[in-house]
């Protein structure tokens, strides 16, 4: 199942907070990323869809769809910050690290 620090759970809060628009939760999205498997994202969503599962995380409501919500095993959503640089990092340990026969190089 996903997991998500409280860091990133704080961080998620604080971005509905000083949103412009309400927003009930967030919604992770996936996109087919060839052999390397999907790349995750993020979004500040209204409202659930009619084929998603809401999960809760300290109060923070996530939105997936049904669909990718088995892809989702395993991996933890952080939020880190880097001197200036702060944001999201979904962090897979099934991720693949090797190239492919695809001519990708594996990053």
């Amino acid at each position: 199942m996903l997991a998500l620090t409280d860091r990133a759970v704080s961080a998620a809060q604080a971005a509905l907070t000083e949103a412009e628009e309400p927003a009930a939760g967030i919604r992770i999205t996936a996109e087919n990323a060839g052999c390397h498997g999907s790349r995750y994202s993020l979004e500040l969503e209204d409202a659930a869809g009619e084929d998603d599962q809401v999960l809760e995380f300290g109060g923070l409501k996530v939105f997936v769809e049904s669909s990718i919500l088995a892809g989702l095993a395993g991996i933890s959503l952080d939020f880190v910050e880097d001197g200036e640089d702060a944001g999201f990092v979904f962090n897979n340990p099934n991720k693949r690290r090797s190239g492919c026969g695809c001519g990708g190089n594996g990053h």
